[in-house]
């Protein structure tokens, strides 16, 4: 890679994948010592798959592409260089397996051999690896991009409710005498029977159901349907 005096390595990827392809170029050799050699074949992405869990990359081997080509991916949030080349070490590892052994056991043992450690799920480079891409670093200069918020939104969309049970409460009624007495009975009820059936109070009759903002049956509606008694309108 060019130097530029004592500025150190210039960075002469301009796109990611570049970026990604070059390290996986470089560690080509590193598997090739392990007896897993590499596939030519590879392409490299980000993608925002993975949104909500700790899968962080993924590899798809060559029968799943229309051209025969093995796909990485990397989760677009992963913004630090060294454990983007962790995440990739690991899916290389699935790319130099058989797709029958990428898994498991086999691909236990060969995570090992390469220099990955802990649960496989989510192994990251031991004491060696960790040196070994360290120096990689060096050579391949700042990754031509930053971690994307994957959970941001130009909208703030409110969050949909299964299953929420709606309150209804009686403000009371008139007695036998005639006179209003008040109440406070209060039941909830799913959506599908209030809308239905509506809520009563055993002894004052129907009463109104407190349905969510945007819900079309308003206070008017209730009114209209005679759910809420004309004396207690606006009280």
């Amino acid at each position: 890679m060019a130097k530029d005096g004592n500025a150190g390595p210039l960075n002469e990827h301009d796109e990611r994948a570049l970026w990604l392809r070059a390290a996986t170029d470089a560690l080509r050799g590193d598997f090739e010592a392990s007896s897993l050699p590499l596939p030519g074949n590879i392409r490299f992405g980000f993608s925002t798959k993975g949104k909500g869990t700790q899968k962080t990359g993924e590899c798809w081997h060559s029968p799943a592409s229309a051209d025969g080509a093995y796909e990485v991916f990397i989760r677009a949030d992963q913004g630090e260089p060294l454990e983007i080349l962790g995440i990739l070490v690991r899916e290389l590892v699935h790319a130099a397996l058989p797709v029958e052994d990428s898994h498991g056991k086999r691909y236990k043992a060969a995570a090992a051999k390469v220099g990955l450690v802990g649960k496989m799920r989510a192994a990251v480079p031991g004491r060696l690896l960790e040196a070994r891409l360290q120096r990689l670093l060096e050579d391949l200069g700042p990754i031509p991009r930053a971690a994307l918020d994957i959970t941001w939104s130009a909208f703030d969309k409110p969050k949909r409710q299964i299953g929420r049970m709606l309150k209804a409460t009686c403000a009371g009624g008139n007695n036998d005498a005639g006179a209003f007495e008040e109440c406070g009975y209060t039941v909830r009820l799913a959506s599908k029977w209030a809308k239905e059936y509506g809520a009563h109070c055993p002894k004052h009759g129907a009463i109104p159901v407190e349905f969510p903002p945007d819900d079309p049956e308003t206070e008017l509606d209730q009114q209209a349907e005679g759910v809420i008694p004309a004396e207690l309108v606006g009280a």
